[in-house]
């Protein structure tokens, strides 16, 4: 067997079938779940975020306060 005997092949190939389209529908019970997703999410107040970005380690909750903004409790001040 030769490379001559052998039929030539064709390199076009016929275009690939279109997927087809899925139909999404939107149905209220879905529209309703993605709205009051966001209404019920527990919100944490500045203290309480505080306490979790503390017991996580995390510096991204944190914020940098100069000193002079802080209220500092120094017992030697203090008149006993």
């Amino acid at each position: 067997v030769t490379a001559t005997s052998l039929p030539p092949v064709s390199s076009h190939l016929p275009p690939p079938l279109p997927a087809p389209e899925q139909m999404l529908r939107k149905t209220e019970s879905t529209t309703a779940k993605q709205r009051s997703k966001s209404r019920f999410e527990p919100q944490l107040d500045p203290r309480e975020q505080l306490m979790v970005a503390i017991k996580t380690f995390s510096t991204t909750g944190l914020k940098s306060v100069p000193i002079q903004k802080t209220k500092l409790i120094h017992s030697s001040n203090s008149s006993s």
